[in-house]
């Protein structure tokens, strides 16, 4: 094509790829066409990009259905550089879509039924309340759910709270009065609930120099006597 021609970063690639096509991994050069893993590439100045997006965004069978769709249906036959940010910003530029409301997320997976609870605080839901009314210092809240009786904790939190934090107050809150439970649900990003789980675990190994238990047996015996 002889947009990809005029174009010089797709004509070094072309380049490297009839050199040696194992240093551009995924593209192709067949016919006097370049390919990226099977999709045509083309310029990013191409005249043909705005008749695709009007075609796979603005006709009565599309249906103005977001970003998403129109990217995944464009991304599925084509290819260039800086596509993403192109159809981001034609449906952001859209009236019709700007009027009325979709989904912009990526669509979720399959629904993951939760397991048969057969012992007591063996799974727990975690998840924060933010933004509340500031109380004394705190303005949020970390609950941790038993799945099984809905028996919840509330516990208040100050911001800036770290993992470290919420591991603590995990700790002395559920750890100490119910034991480590063996599977926590969240929905929160993975990273935020990796970083948590760790510091949990940690306090868990810890748990009989942890200053917030106490061993079993010690300390009853003087509150009894008083």
């Amino acid at each position: 094509m002889e947009e990809v021609q005029n174009y010089p970063i797709l004509i070094k690639i072309i380049e490297e790829v009839k050199a040696d096509a194992a240093k551009r991994l995924g593209f192709g050069y067949q016919q006097g066409m370049l390919y990226c893993e099977g999709r045509l590439v083309i310029s990013a100045q191409s005249s043909i990009i705005p008749k695709l997006l009007q075609e796979l965004h603005l006709s009565p069978m599309r249906g103005h259905s977001g970003f998403y769709r129109t990217y995944r249906r464009m991304a599925t036959n084509v290819y260039w550089i800086g596509m993403k940010g192109r159809i981001q910003e034609f449906v952001r530029s859209c009236d019709v879509c700007q009027q009325q409301l979709y989904v912009a997320a990526s669509p979720g997976g399959l629904l993951q039924p939760l397991t048969i609870l057969e012992m007591v605080w063996e799974e727990v839901s975690m998840d924060f309340i933010t933004e509340l009314p500031k109380s004394k210092g705190y303005e949020a809240m970390f609950v941790v759910v038993y799945g099984l009786s809905k028996y919840s904790h509330f516990m208040p939190l100050k911001h800036p709270y770290m993992a470290k934090t919420v591991a603590q107050v995990f700790a002395k809150e559920i750890i100490c009065l119910h034991g480590l439970p063996a599977a926590i649900v969240s929905d929160r990003e993975l990273g935020v609930c990796e970083k948590l789980l760790e510091r949990i675990i940690s306090y868990a190994r810890n748990a009989a120099q942890d200053e917030f238990c106490l061993p079993s047996g010690v300390g009853w015996a003087d509150g009894d006597s008083k």
